[in-house]
């Protein structure tokens, strides 16, 4: 009996078993599919239970590979349920830490959920783990995340949401969801997101971006943890700036005779010569088409010809000149094209009289996030000459690459018509260690015969070293940000601005001498709409729509900033003295109209007393010199003192001034 009753009981247990086993796998089955745009194939589960908002600080998951993954959660706006996860870091079977090559999702947001078991990362039908398309502002806040299960329920899965943080007991701050969708746009080459009407530049959230990765790990820890964090950065960071200091200093020392190039050799009447399968050769054209280091030695006085360059986002060449003469009538002598994608480039021979036609579709191509990285190379004791006498607006060089001009040679740039701009780019430029001529026809000529500018680069303009002169009709330089942090820049327009910049002019070291015989030496347009906006708003006019909007600078870091070296700038006869130090005084001028269109255009007197006067309409007054303290200079208009309070930040001097040329 004893027998019986114990295999009764054994029976009953497994049947019990057996019907929870079912009712599980019936209540999976149940269960609502993935939101998420992409099909989930597999999930990576997380060790721990619990998921919080209030209790959770770093997250340990493992994924299908076995390697190990901290993660800091993401949750929806109720705190407890979670929608994704930045990957913090990566560790493998063997402990040894996972770098982005070897995993590219680290510092990724991807998707994730949660239960009452913990935290499972979601894969797709290929066991890949979901990257969600995130954005995040210049301090590493994330702000903005591609909404791919729909968690405002409006079936809209391509757009973005807001995020917003908590902090927990333990110190902890994680993201959150909101119900509030926001805008990404890309605009002059920079992605944005606007939200309650406000515009912020934003990054995307990747491998790449240190920024978010430093600031997501330290907010993520614990207080607890947080000590240990900032100081295992502060380690990384130090190797890191070693590692940089190292490689610049190995790239300044090294032999570029140990290098290996493709020899191209430029004879008589347009021919060449090339033994390399990459290089394409014709009649006045050289062609290549494959990443690498290429060496042009000439065997004739003057070569007549282009050179075009045609590589994908993820390549890089060097092209090393070695005193060579070309000139070309037809187009380009340099074309630096990124042909990733197909595009129409039907633009870059369009005759200079249409330039606006190229300004838009340069643009358009400044949109594309990566690039080639393409340098220029001219070595000690070389001489170098391009001069461009076609037709054609985007000038000498044309590039579509994150172009880089160095060397400690001489390399001299010219443009023969008077419209041809001698760069036209769609991505930043950097000059090192070259001493760099630039020239456009008109140049001298104070009536705008062309416009012609020296630089037209939709990026960045930096002068790390060596040295830079240009002589234009139009801008010296016309881009989106100039920053100076060494050598010598001599800038001189006859017509136009001297350094026109959409965002910022940021000048750190070296030297900078700006002259612009008719308008501004230094500009920076958004500080001028701003100026302008205000101006409009003071006389009762309703300012509205895009003009306003474009008004509205973009963030705290447009404008002007000189954090040493030595500047000097005259502008619209305006003298200053050449014997400057790092002292300096801008004097903003908002310039109200009550007139006709006559009287709007009568000059404006200014005088900054003791300093330098001036009979012009600028809106910006720039001046550095040894004599500048830290005073508050009385500023006249039109023979009147107008009160204006300056603010002083170290050696800089900052005032603005509104005045009316009538009464």
């Amino acid at each position: 009996m004893k027998s019986k009753k114990f295999l009764t009981i054994i029976l009953c247990i497994c049947l019990v078993l057996s019907f929870a086993a079912c009712t599980k796998n019936a209540q999976q089955a149940a269960a609502p599919a993935d939101t998420s745009s992409q099909a989930v194939n597999e999930e990576v589960t997380a060790a721990n239970a619990v998921v919080s908002i209030d209790e959770v600080s770093f997250y340990d998951a493992k994924d299908a590979k076995g390697n190990s993954l901290k993660i800091s959660p993401i949750y929806s706006k109720d705190g407890k349920t979670v929608v994704a996860a930045y990957i913090i870091s990566v560790t493998d079977a063997n402990n040894k830490q996972l770098d982005s090559k070897a995993y590219p999702l680290l510092n990724n947001v991807v998707a994730a959920r949660s239960d009452s078991n913990g935290i499972t990362l979601t894969t797709d039908s290929t066991s890949n783990l979901i990257r969600i398309d995130t954005y995040a502002d210049a301090k590493g806040n994330m702000i903005a995340i591609k909404d791919i299960n729909d968690a405002n329920g409006n079936n809209n899965r391509d757009e973005f949401l807001k995020m917003t943080k908590k902090t927990n007991e333990k110190g902890s701050v994680h993201y959150l969801l909101t119900d509030e969708v926001v805008e990404v746009k890309k605009q002059q080459g920079k992605t944005l997101v606007v939200q309650n009407g406000k515009t912020i530049v934003v990054k995307k959230v990747d491998s790449k971006n240190k920024t978010v990765k430093n600031k997501t790990e330290k907010d993520t820890a614990a207080n607890s943890e947080k000590k240990a964090i900032e100081k295992k950065q502060e380690e990384e960071k130090k190797k890191e700036d070693k590692k940089k200091q190292d490689s610049k200093k190995e790239n300044e020392t090294a032999n570029p005779d140990d290098k290996v190039y493709t020899d191209i050799v430029l004879k008589k009447n347009g021919k060449a010569e090339c033994s390399s399968k990459n290089v394409s050769l014709s009649t006045n054209e050289v062609l290549i088409s494959a990443p690498g280091d290429y060496k042009f030695t000439s065997q004739t006085d003057t070569w007549h010809g282009s050179i075009k360059v045609k590589l994908k986002n993820d390549e890089e060449a060097e092209l090393r000149f070695e005193d060579v003469d070309i000139s070309y009538n037809s187009g380009n002598i340099i074309q630096l094209i990124d042909e990733s994608e197909n595009t129409d480039r039907s633009f870059i021979e369009v005759e200079a009289a249409a330039g606006t036609v190229a300004d838009d579709a340069i643009e358009e191509l400044s949109d594309r996030e990566s690039a080639p990285n393409v340098s220029l190379s001219f070595p000690t004791g070389t001489k170098s000459t391009f001069e461009n006498s076609a037709n054609v607006y985007t000038g000498v060089i044309y590039n579509e690459s994150k172009l880089t001009i160095k060397g400690n040679g001489k390399a001299t740039f010219k443009a023969a018509v008077n419209a041809n701009n001698v760069i036209s780019s769609s991505k930043s430029i950097t000059i090192k260690n070259v001493d760099l001529h630039l020239e456009t026809a008109a140049a001298g000529v104070t009536s705008k015969i062309g416009g012609a500018k020296g630089i037209f680069s939709y990026g960045k303009v930096n002068v790390e070293s060596g040295s830079l002169s240009i002589y234009s009709n139009g801008d010296g330089i016309r881009c989106d940000e100039y920053n100076q942090t060494g050598g010598s820049a001599s800038i001189v327009s006859s017509a136009c601005d001297g350094i026109d910049a959409d965002d910022l002019i940021l000048i750190g070291g070296g030297t900078t001498k700006v002259k612009a015989l008719e308008k501004t030496s230094l500009k920076v347009r958004r500080v001028n709409n701003q100026d302008r906006l205000e101006s409009l708003q003071a006389q009762g006019q309703n300012v509205s729509g895009s003009f306003k909007k474009n008004c509205i600078r973009d963030g705290k870091n447009d404008g002007f900033k000189v954090n040493g070296g030595k500047v000097s700038c005259e502008s619209y006869k305006v003298s200053t003295p050449r014997n400057t130090s790092q002292k300096v005084i801008i004097c903003k001028a908002s310039k109200q109209t009550k007139g006709n269109d006559d009287e709007s255009k009568k000059p404006v007197k200014w005088k900054i007393s003791g300093v330098a006067s001036s009979d012009n309409e600028c809106i910006k007054f720039f001046y550095s010199s040894s004599s500048v303290s830290k005073n508050d200079y009385k500023v006249t208009v039109n023979g009147s003192e107008k009160e204006t309070t300056w603010k002083w930040n170290g050696n800089v001097g900052v005032a603005k001034v509104v005045s009316s040329t009538t009464v």
